[in-house]
């Protein structure tokens, strides 16, 4: 006979009640299904690859919609920004400036996001290779603008250009300890 479990062992003695024996293959089938019911009535579907993410992506991009502040203008129509680490403005009130002046605001620098601009005030080079031909600027461009009530040209406002010099590096010299002196030694 195959295997039950105690769940599905016989109703007490003197009980009329009848329970099914189910197998615990059964059982797993049963749970299975439920799974795939409940992941087709959950509107969000996370059991899909990308699913949780795309889900918190949907709800944070509603809640900026939400933020309650209205629209005053729309100076950084077509701007997306993401904002890196610490900065003045911090990180929500830029958010709320973006929504409040026509712009969107991302949360996760993820691939595929549609970052015009990353506001940072500081970055290491690896990242700023990283981001490629995507604007970084200090926030001080967005609070600039806003004050001038136009979009300010950004090349002002650059946190590094691209001309491809990038972060300067340092120039250790050769040094050679002399009567207990350091002397620099050439190249040669």
């Amino acid at each position: 006979a195959p295997p039950t479990t105690s769940m599905d062992a016989a109703p007490p003695t003197g009980s009329t009640e009848q329970r099914p024996v189910r197998t615990l293959m059964e059982l797993h089938q049963q749970a299975s299904a439920d799974q795939k019911q409940l992941s087709l009535e959950h509107a969000d579907n996370w059991d899909d690859l990308g699913g949780y993410m795309q889900a918190k992506r949907r709800k944070l991009h509603e809640q900026f919609q939400d933020t309650g502040s209205a629209r005053r203008s729309s100076i950084f129509s077509g701007v997306t920004i993401y904002v890196n680490g610490w900065t003045q403005p911090d990180a929500d009130e830029l958010k709320r400036l973006m929504h409040a002046h026509g712009g969107s605001y991302v949360y996760n620098a993820y691939p595929g996001a549609r970052i015009t601009h990353v506001i940072a005030t500081n970055l290491p080079n690896v990242k700023v290779r990283a981001l490629g031909d995507t604007l970084v600027c200090t926030p001080q461009w967005v609070v600039d603008s806003i004050a001038a009530g136009k979009q300010l040209p950004v090349h002002e406002y650059l946190l590094y250009s691209r001309d491809g010099a990038g972060q300067g590096k340092l120039n250790f010299k050769r040094c050679q300890r002399t009567n207990g002196l350091m002397e620099e030694v050439g190249d040669d």
